[in-house]
C-alpha cells in the first residue's frame, strides 16, 4: 500500500534493533507472502542507540542475547519533524 501512502504524502520507513541480514530476510519474506516489494527505507539498529533514545525498548521483555526487545510502535511525524502520535503495543503475558 506504499504507493496509497505516497499519494497522500505520507512517507514511509521500517526501523529494528534488527541487522541488515535480518532485514533482507524480512524483505524476501514479504516478497514470498504477498508478491509486493518493500519500497520504503528499512533503518537498522542493533545496538539500540536510536531505540533508546526514542524510549522504545521492553525492559521486561528481553531477547536471547539478554537484550531488551522493541514496543512495536507506530510513529506519524508532522512536517515540522515533531511526534504527533505514537501507537505502542508490547507483548503482555497475563496472569489470572
Amino acid at each position: 500500500m506504499s504507493k496509497d501512502f505516497e499519494k497522500r504524502g505520507v512517507k514511509l520507513c521500517g526501523f529494528s534493533c534488527n541487522d541488515a541480514t535480518s532485514h533482507q530476510a524480512w524483505i524476501e519474506d514479504i516478497k514470498t507472502a504477498t508478491g509486493g516489494d518493500v519500497e520504503f527505507p528499512l533503518f537498522c539498529d542493533p545496538n539500540r542507540d536510536f531505540a533508546t533514545m526514542l524510549g522504545i525498548l521492553d525492559e521486561t521483555n528481553k531477547g536471547a542475547k539478554g537484550m531488551p526487545l522493541t514496543v512495536r510502535s507506530v510513529f506519524i511525524i508532522k512536517p515540522d519533524k515533531n511526534i504527533a502520535l505514537m501507537m505502542s503495543y508490547r507483548k503482555l503475558t497475563l496472569t489470572i
